[in-house]
């Protein structure tokens, strides 16, 4: 299985280069930390993570940059990932959403970018002056990023409900209707997909990424995403030990681990906006519409709902006709169109599958789990959502912070502390 995931990768990001553009420091793992995980852990790629502001809005600018430094290191999976502060100070962005030439100055009072000797701010390093806060100066800096790396693949960020986020989404789009490259461009949300999701890290079996309770996206756009399937899904470790949890985990000033059960997915979405230059194609058995890779059941006899979605040429589709695929199961398992009738003989049963005109494969494990595991994982999830219900630990949908009465001498209260955005 882990082996499929790494197939996947290699034919698309082996050798190349990978640009990724980001409001604030923390928007790195929301956006691509699945992504950062899995591919650091499967292939050799340049990967450049560009920060847009400081994330100064309640000060801390030079924490904010050493806590993304800390996550970048844990995700990297001990390889060289480039980090580039583009040192824009928090500021009413939506005065300027719309090219507006006007310079702005910083909730903080800053005129212009700013950085620090560890963590040099990009348009500094390159003209050796600070840049004023204007739409041209980050759009012309965010080109001239973009030119020096020359990236493969660019992967960028939506409009999410925050005036930073949108604003760099808009500039993106701006500088790639007057681009020419053959740069494939991956788009994806920070907030609807990731910070604000479901809290569904409690499921013994892992998620595919969902939409948040209030999204804006439609049924029409959610489905032409393309679904990439990542390795920190692959299992469901202890909590503490996923290496997204602990990268949010770096970001202490953000109380960004409460998110953390929102973020961790089988799966990262994406929507495609270039044609790739390689064919981005691959296959994933999915089990109740989600990215499997292992999957748990606590029955000896038991019917799951089955499907398998192919991504050809970048387009990703749930196939309804199994007819040029090879389905391969023991004698314990029967395919019935969209249902697996499974007789667990053993402790675990392989089913795979392959379609050969294209040359794609994959597989999943059927483990057969004591119930008690079930009820543990349906346990733990309750007392969270009363502790969330009651205020006392910090939901991925509000602010607060949590009561230190409670948690003063629980190990949660080393980690989450005020949400400040």
């Amino acid at each position: 299985m882990m082996d499929n995931i790494k197939q996947y990768y290699k034919k698309l990001f082996e050798g190349k280069s990978i640009l990724v553009l980001v409001p604030h420091p923390d928007d790195e793992i929301n956006l691509f930390g699945n992504m950062l995980d899995t591919l650091t852990r499967c292939v050799d790629c340049q990967i450049t993570v560009a920060y847009l502001t400081n994330g100064d809005y309640y000060g801390m600018p030079i924490r904010r940059l050493t806590e993304a430094k800390k996550a970048i290191k844990i995700l990297s999976n001990n390889k060289q990932v480039n980090i580039v502060f583009l040192g824009y100070p928090e500021s009413d962005f939506s005065r300027i959403l719309n090219g507006e030439q006007e310079e702005l100055t910083s909730f903080n009072g800053l005129k212009h970018s700013y950085g620090s000797i560890k963590h040099p701010e990009f348009h500094y390093s390159v003209f050796g002056r600070h840049a004023k806060i204007t739409y041209n100066n980050i759009e012309d800096d965010i080109r001239l990023l973009i030119s020096k790396i020359s990236p493969d693949y660019l992967v960028a960020n939506l409009e999410d409900n925050h005036p930073a986020h949108m604003l760099l989404s808009r500039i993106v789009d701006h500088i790639l209707s007057q681009d020419e490259s053959e740069v494939v461009v991956l788009r994806g949300y920070c907030y609807e997909t990731a910070w604000s999701a479901p809290r569904d890290f409690y499921s013994i079996n892992p998620h595919s990424c969902l939409r948040g309770s209030n999204t804006k996206i439609s049924d029409s756009i959610w489905e032409s995403r393309i679904r990439m399937p990542v390795l920190s899904g692959y299992k469901i470790p202890m909590f503490y030990n996923n290496a997204i949890v602990r990268a949010l985990s770096k970001h202490k000033s953000q109380g960004a681990l409460g998110a953390a059960k929102s973020v961790v997915n089988g799966d990262s979405v994406y929507w495609l906006c270039s044609q790739p230059k390689n064919q981005m194609n691959y296959l994933k058995i999915l089990v109740d519409d989600d990215f499997v890779y292992e999957y748990r059941i606590s029955n000896k006899k038991c019917t799951v709902k089955f499907g398998i979605y192919e991504c050809l040429n970048g387009v990703g589709t749930i196939l309804k006709d199994y007819k040029n695929l090879t389905i391969r199961t023991s004698n314990d398992v029967s395919v019935d169109n969209d249902t697996l009738r499974i007789s667990m003989g053993k402790r675990k049963i392989v089913v795979s599958i392959e379609d050969r005109e294209h040359g794609l494969n994959d597989e999943i494990v059927f483990i057969r789990t004591p119930r008690i595991a079930f009820c543990l994982y349906d346990l733990i999830a309750l007392i969270e959502q009363i502790l969330v219900r009651c205020n006392i630990l910090i939901s991925s949908h509000t602010t607060g912070k949590i009561y230190k009465k409670v948690f003063s001498n629980h190990f949660f209260w080393k980690y989450m502390t005020n949400y400040n955005r």
